[in-house]
């Protein structure tokens, strides 16, 4: 199994962090290093923002996986609309959702 870490961002701070190389230290300190090794992929490297599929695009194609055989996992709406536009498992991640439900699965279009 390999995992591919993808972001637009919420924050100025992400925007500093993928742009100076400090995006590995992130998940390093989170633990999940082992996960996602050099599978750190940004819209701001890519050129491409959600809802445009063009960073799960690429994420794919350079980690050399077709979209279809892709499952993204993903905490907004214009995501999960990237990802089924090119046939990619959407899987809507909510840790705040009302019925406390971690993972809603949603097939591609």
């Amino acid at each position: 199994m390999q995992a591919a870490a993808t972001g637009t961002d919420q924050a100025f701070w992400i925007k500093d962090l993928f742009n100076t190389g400090l995006r590995s230290q992130a998940v390093k300190v989170s633990g999940l290093a082992k996960y996602f090794g050099s599978n750190l992929f940004s819209s701001y490297v890519v050129g491409s923002w959600k809802p445009e599929p063009g960073l799960f695009l690429h994420a794919a194609r350079t980690m050399g996986f077709a979209p279809n055989s892709c499952i993204v996992v993903e905490d907004s709406s214009v995501g999960i609309q990237a990802a089924k536009a090119v046939g990619m498992v959407a899987m809507h991640y909510a840790p705040d959702s009302i019925e406390k439900s971690d993972v809603t699965v949603i097939g591609p279009t």
